[in-house]
């Protein structure tokens, strides 16, 4: 026991001392790995067992992953990760409601190749005390190069109705109405961001059409507005605090035109037989969610011009995703709070048809996970983006 008690302090002093002057611990884990292992179960006993995770403080858990993996496996791998540290806390006492933030941040981006990855990105951040709270001040009404950028409460939901504007934010619109109009010609492009426990990249989404509702009031008519959904701010630079990525940019817009209607549909279905599918190669989505990326836009068109005039046509839309192992389980949406990825983007399409005027009854939508991949063993980028897919079987003609 004399001989074990100066290891053990010498593996705990460190530590404690670090938590005192920065209020964050790290603990790590292996290659791709979303347990804890023996290590960290053991850092984290002892740490609770000497008080310097207190059951009483606020916390704050943030995970993380090395550049290994895809960008969407890296942010399912570093929520994983952040959820089993958080299950850990409370199994040593932290009540939940002290947990204020769970979030897995994805990869740690790195100007780095090698095959063995960063073992310091596997890891999580457990913030003591929770996040401080920043002081609320009106920002500079700017037009830095042509780009604005308006500021968002923390938002708790999916629907308009969450969306609060920071102090100071509705001058800045005010003055983005005045430039546009008296710049006539001039279109933009509105960016939606979002960060947090509570937001989604449907929260983003919201931000920049909420943006683009006020200039509507003001009198910008809704064709010189593109909005954009960016989705979740994985990696924040150092010093740099979360309140800062709730927010949407504007920016002069380039002008991205976009389908105009086809004479005839390019998906030729003459050549496809019952029970056959198709598959859509240029279906994008944001990672980890179901939000398609306007780089889909005219693969989606040319879906809906085929249904258009083939008005008998019936389909089943399948959704499929990549980067899992061999499982029954789909992947997590961010964005609805579930695993159901590969379904919700199926219904995403089904949407976009609907929309467009084409009768539900001629469609229906299911998810595969990665019950059904093309390449598997998934060994190259190429075999992922194979696996990652939009099928559409053909049921009637």
């Amino acid at each position: 026991m004399k001989r074990i008690l100066p290891l053990l302090l010498s593996f705990i002093f460190p530590l404690f001392c670090h938590a005192q002057s920065t209020d964050t611990i790290h603990v790590y884990f292996d290659l791709a790995v979303s347990s804890l292992n023996s290590q960290t179960r053991s850092q984290l006993d002892s740490l609770a067992y000497y008080d310097i995770l207190p059951t009483n403080k606020k916390y704050g858990i943030i995970g993380y992953a090395d550049y290994l993996g895809t960008e969407e496996s890296n942010i399912t791998l570093s929520q994983k990760r952040a959820d089993a540290v958080e299950k850990y806390l409370q199994g040593l006492g932290v009540r939940p409601e002290l947990i204020e933030t769970v979030t897995g941040k994805g990869e740690i981006s790195r100007e780095m190749t090698g095959a063995e990855g960063y073992p310091t990105d596997r890891r999580v951040d457990i913030v003591i005390g929770g996040f401080k709270e920043k002081p609320s001040t009106p920002r500079t009404i700017s037009n830095d190069g042509n780009l604005w950028k308006v500021y968002f409460e923390e938002q708790t939901t999916k629907e308009n109705s969450g969306i609060k504007l920071k102090p100071g934010q509705d001058a800045i619109i005010a003055h983005l109405c005045d430039y546009l109009k008296k710049n006539g010609k001039v279109n933009i492009m509105i960016a939606g961001h979002a960060i947090g426990k509570n937001e989604t990249v449907l929260v983003s989404d919201s931000r920049a059409k909420y943006v683009a509702f006020r200039l509507n009031q003001c009198g910008i008519h809704q064709s010189r507005i593109r909005t954009v959904a960016f989705g979740l701010t994985q990696n924040i630079p150092n010093g740099s605090k979360e309140d800062d990525f709730r927010r949407a940019i504007i920016t002069i817009d380039s002008g991205i035109k976009k389908p105009e209607p086809a004479a005839q549909p390019k998906i030729d279905i003459s050549k496809v037989a019952k029970n056959e599918t198709i598959r859509l190669d240029n279906i994008f989505f944001l990672p980890g969610s179901h939000m398609i990326r306007e780089e889909s836009a005219e693969t989606l068109f040319n879906l809906y011009t085929t249904m258009k005039f083939n008005p008998t046509l019936k389909i089943n839309i399948e959704g499929h995703i990549c980067c899992l192992t061999n499982t029954t389980e789909d992947g997590y949406d961010y964005d609805e709070k579930e695993y159901g990825l590969s379904k919700n983007r199926a219904r995403a399409v089904y949407e976009y048809l609907t929309d467009k005027g084409i009768e539900p009854d001629r469609m229906t939508y299911e998810g595969f996970g990665i019950q059904q991949p093309l390449k598997w063993p998934e060994r190259s980028l190429a075999d992922e983006n194979m696996n990652r897919r939009v099928e559409i079987r053909i049921i009637d003609k």
